[in-house]
């Protein structure tokens, strides 16, 4: 295996993960989390003490 050919197939591996990350990152699914997440700056600190 010469060296050309592993940095290929490292390439490869590193662009179907990064995808993976995408895809997984962009599904419908984490909406929710991403969306309580972003909210979660704009609630009121003092609710456990209410």
């Amino acid at each position: 295996m010469d060296m050309n050919l592993f940095r290929g197939v490292m390439t490869l591996i590193i662009m179907a993960l990064f995808i993976g990350i995408c895809v997984r990152v962009y599904s419908r699914k984490r909406k929710p989390l991403y969306d309580q997440a972003a909210h979660m700056a704009l609630e009121k600190e003092g609710k456990a003490d209410e």
